[in-house]
């Protein structure tokens, strides 16, 4: 996946991609669900589909059809957007979808990642989760061994969201 002029300037969370950047899917896509990588959703979001626009209409067609009935998304970041919501409801089908591909649960429990050196970044990259039920490094105070993936999310305007799976007693949980 190479950075676009637009996905490099994309803002909010991101690794600061350069334009003219190539990464793999996999750390593109493992970006996103550990640091919240806007730019790299927005190069991904191109690289699927041609543009942001055309990958927005195309979350917005999945989700109609998974049965979500309050939720539109008008950007593949999260970005605030007042025409932008959902539901838990929704959010939960959305989740339960994703748990069905085997590649998903990899990246929604990654804690840590090391994006590896490239051209134009000529130096080693870290993130860490800010999903503090996730990890101790950060702090013990939140953690718990049975959330098994999860993601955070901040907005000035909505300000802070988390969504978690969890296991316990044979049982699987999704809270939000």
């Amino acid at each position: 996946v190479t950075a676009s002029e637009a996905a490099a300037s994309k803002g909010g969370s991101q690794i600061y991609l350069k334009v003219g950047e190539t990464m793999t899917v996999t750390d593109m896509l493992k970006s996103i669900a550990v640091s919240s990588a806007n730019d790299c959703a927005c190069a991904m979001a191109e690289h699927i589909a041609g543009s942001e626009s055309a990958f927005v209409a195309m979350m917005n067609d999945r989700a109609k059809e998974i049965g979500c009935t309050g939720t539109i998304f008008k950007n593949a970041t999260g970005f605030h957007h007042n025409e932008q919501l959902s539901t838990t409801r929704d959010l939960v089908k959305i989740l339960r979808e994703a748990l069905n591909n085997e590649h998903f649960m990899t990246f929604f429990s990654e804690t840590i990642h090391r994006l590896p050196e490239t051209v134009p970044v000529e130096r080693t990259r870290y993130m860490e989760t800010t999903n503090y039920m996730m990890t101790q490094t950060i702090t013990q105070e939140y953690y718990d061994l049975r959330v098994t993936g999860g993601r955070t999310g901040v907005t000035e305007e909505r300000e802070r969201c988390l969504i978690v799976t969890a296991e316990s007693k044979g049982m699987h949980y999704i809270a939000i």
